[in-house]
C-alpha cells in the first residue's frame, strides 16, 4: 500500500482541526478571560496561526504546540520576539519541543512582563 502525499496532507489537516477545536475549548473554559471577546472564527483562525507559528520554532508536539499557543494568548501573539524569549527558542542545544518547557522555567517574571508590554496586535493579523 502507497499513501499518496496528498493523502498526508489530508491526514494532517484533519489533526491540526482536532487540535483546533481542543485549543479552542481549552481557552474558552481555562482561560476564558484572555478569550471572551474573541467571536469563534477569530478564536479558530488565531489558534490556527499559534500552530504554524510553534511549528516555525519546530514543535511538533501536541503539548509543546498548545503551550506555545496558550502564551499567545495568555502574553502577546508576537511574545517569541522578545529578545530573551527568542534567544531561548533559538537554543539548539535543546529539541524544540522541549523548549516549551523552559519557557516556564528559564523565563522571569520581568521579562513575561516586557514581553506583554510589547504586545502588537498587528501579529494577530494572518493571510489564510
Amino acid at each position: 500500500m502507497r499513501i499518496r502525499s496528498n493523502q498526508i496532507e489530508a491526514l494532517n489537516r484533519d489533526a491540526d482541526e482536532r487540535l483546533v477545536e481542543k485549543m479552542a475549548a481549552y481557552l474558552r473554559q481555562e482561560q476564558t478571560v484572555w478569550v471572551a471577546n474573541s467571536p469563534d472564527a477569530e478564536l479558530r483562525q488565531r489558534i490556527r496561526w499559534g500552530i504554524n507559528r510553534a511549528r516555525w520554532h519546530g514543535m511538533t508536539w501536541e503539548s509543546s504546540i498548545m503551550k506555545f499557543v496558550g502564551l499567545m494568548f495568555r502574553i502577546a501573539p508576537n511574545f517569541d520576539e522578545y529578545p530573551p524569549i527568542a534567544a531561548l527558542l533559538e537554543r539548539t542545544d535543546v529539541a524544540p519541543d522541549e523548549l516549551a518547557d523552559l519557557l516556564f522555567s528559564e523565563i522571569s517574571g520581568e521579562q513575561w512582563e516586557a514581553a506583554m508590554d510589547r504586545y502588537d496586535p498587528a501579529a494577530w493579523e494572518f493571510e489564510d
